[in-house]
Parts: C-alpha cells; structure tokens; sequence
C-alpha cells in the first residue's frame, strides 16, 4: 500500500498565512563522500503510533541512503528547479528512503512516508519540535525569484509514520552501507507532545539507530504547545483518513 499525503495539503493552507510559501526544491547534484555531518531526528510517540521526523544535509542523499542519483539529481548535476515546481517532491520520499530497514521486537515494521521537502540553509526551518517537523515537510519558504541552489546550499526534511508502536518498544533504523563516514545524529523524543529527552548517538556507515522508550516527563505542556498539538493531530488525522481510503 502507498500511503497518501492528504494532510500535506491541509498542512500547507492552515500554515500559509504564517510561513511564505514558493516552489518546491527537489535535491541536487554531487554527493559529498567522507564529510562528517550532523542530521536532527525528532521521534512523537503518541496514542499508540509513533512518527519521526529527519533534517539533514542534501548533500548526504547518497552516501547515507544509497539512493539511486538519477531519482534526484539532473543530468548536469543542478538542481531541477523547473521539475518540481511543475510535480512537487512529495512522491520522491519513498523511492529516497527506500534503502532504510525499520523493525521492532518481533520483526520487521513498516513506516509510511508523509513527505519530504528541501530548504535552503540560509532560511533554515525551526526544527526542535513535533509541530515543528511537520511543518518543515508541509510548506516551502523559497520565493519564486531565486538562482540556482547547489547541494550544499540545501537542508532535507523527512516525515514517516508508523501505525501500532506500543509505548515500550524498541523501534531500530538500520541503513544502507555505502562507504560513508561516521555522522552524529540529535535524537529528540516527544512523548504524547511532551518532551523527553535529547541524545546524540554516533550512526555508523550500515549502523542502526536505536530508538529506545524514554520515561515521559511529568513537566505539563504550556497553552502554546497545547495549541500546536490539536494542530498535529488534525493534520495527521486527515492525512490517515486519506490513506484509509485509497487503502
């Protein structure tokens, strides 16, 4: 079953009064081999399912998910600007994160793809929360007067959701081995909106990242935050519902 980003829509009209909206990125040319980089993953265990939400550098598409360049780079290395603006890089997060094995306890666990956006670094999108991911992969912030990115110019930003993670289970990520070297990921984890924990764990080339039940906090949520989770719920429920239906 593909799944269906329905609430990406929803996302973007409550959100375009807020954050400028442009063309969408797809991403871009030669891959950096060898660099060290820092990627930022938010876990959101909530009513039972559970969602991450990935920010990296674009340069490190290949070296860290062994993606197929052709899926994402031109022929001449730039970035298909005219490409996406017309298709949208929605669709391209399957095929993207296709290299990536999720499991549980008990066997293998399937996470569904919301989306994926590019952003440029320079207007970098918040990042620390939940809300905060979704938005990054619901909504561009690129005007349509602009010149040609190059790869180092651009941030990637993932969703996947998956349905039925108990709250006490292990979730691992393993990925593809390509030869890269080592990179720090920023693990943030939410419980039911609430913040837990924060960690850096060091992902090595084919390693699998663990992601570990953290104690929930007993620190209440503040009205703002409250006010961002209805948010996220009315938006991953449209995108379920849709999904339900073309299931």
């Amino acid at each position: 079953m593909r799944p269906v980003q329905g609430m990406i829509a929803l996302g973007a009209a409550l959100l375009s009064l807020a954050v400028p909206t442009g063309p969408v990125l797809g991403a871009a040319a030669e891959p950096v081999v060898g660099e060290r980089a820092t990627l930022t993953m938010i876990v959101d265990r909530s009513d039972g399912d559970m969602a991450y939400y990935l920010l990296m550098p674009a340069e490190q598409i290949v070296p860290l998910l062994n993606t197929d360049p052709e899926l994402v780079f031109s022929a001449n290395g730039a970035v298909p600007i005219d490409a996406f603006r017309r298709e949208g890089s929605f669709d391209l997060a399957d095929d993207v994160f296709r290299g990536v094995r999720s499991n549980r306890p008990d066997g293998a666990l399937a996470f569904y793809s919301m989306s994926l956006m590019l952003h440029p670094k320079g207007e970098p999108m918040p990042f620390d929360t939940p809300f905060d991911g979704l938005t990054a992969i619901s909504v561009c912030t690129v005007d349509y007067a602009f010149d040609a990115f190059v790869p180092g110019d651009l941030d990637l930003y993932y969703g996947a959701y998956a349905y039925e993670v108990a709250d006490d289970e292990t979730v691992t990520l393993t990925f593809p081995e390509t030869g890269r070297a080592a990179l720090d990921v920023v693990i943030r984890q939410y419980v039911d909106g609430r913040f837990v924990t924060e960690e850096t764990a060091v992902l090595e080339d084919g390693g699998t990242l663990a992601l570990a039940p953290a104690a929930q906090s007993a620190m209440p949520m503040p009205p703002a935050a409250l006010a961002f989770a209805g948010i996220t719920v009315l938006l991953l429920g449209a995108w379920r519902i849709r999904v339900q239906v073309r299931a």
